[in-house]
């Protein structure tokens, strides 16, 4: 699995992205865990939003990953983050091998690993450490991968959905 991190200024374009990405769950964990493999810091409460990312032609394959995202709980205002910068999200990505990595993520993507017939298959975590003092009903997000074959094209799409 590969993906390249690129951090530059976001260009809109009305093209057709080189991958498909598709919202697959979003769920709100309470009490204190740990929030993702590389860290010992624990979190009051998190939400978890995973997508699944696929090519559209291999020959446009790896994503090239934005570090851009917009986000918003229950319609308040939209907050905008660039996520290197940020020390309550963080960002995992996996691979069909997402079982042997963490159980709850499989648990939230299996159905998406057994029906798809393609090779190649990414998912990606978005971890919100403390996101807000009560869990919320519904989220959005505003976020999209860099053009392979053209970086100065960042196709993004907004995603409204209803957090478990």
């Amino acid at each position: 699995m590969s993906v390249l991190l690129l951090a530059v200024q976001t260009i809109y374009a009305q093209d057709d992205p080189t991958y498909n990405i598709k919202f697959v769950k979003a769920i709100w964990v309470a009490g204190s865990i740990r929030v993702d493999p590389w860290s010992n810091s624990l979190a009051d409460s998190n939400i978890i939003a995973v997508f699944e990312l696929t090519p559209t032609d291999m020959k446009d394959w790896s994503p090239v990953f934005s570090e851009k995202l917009a986000y918003s709980f229950d319609d308040k205002k939209e907050i905008k983050a660039l996520l290197l910068h940020q020390k309550t999200i963080s960002v995992v990505f996996y691979g069909k091998n997402v079982k042997e990595k963490d159980q709850r993520i499989y648990e939230m993507v299996k159905d998406d690993i057994a029906n798809y017939k393609g090779d190649e298959m990414l998912f990606i975590a978005f971890n919100f450490r403390n996101p807000c003092f009560r869990k919320p009903n519904k989220m959005s997000m505003t976020y999209g991968m860099w053009q392979k074959n053209n970086t100065d094209v960042r196709i993004e799409k907004k995603y409204d959905f209803k957090v478990e």
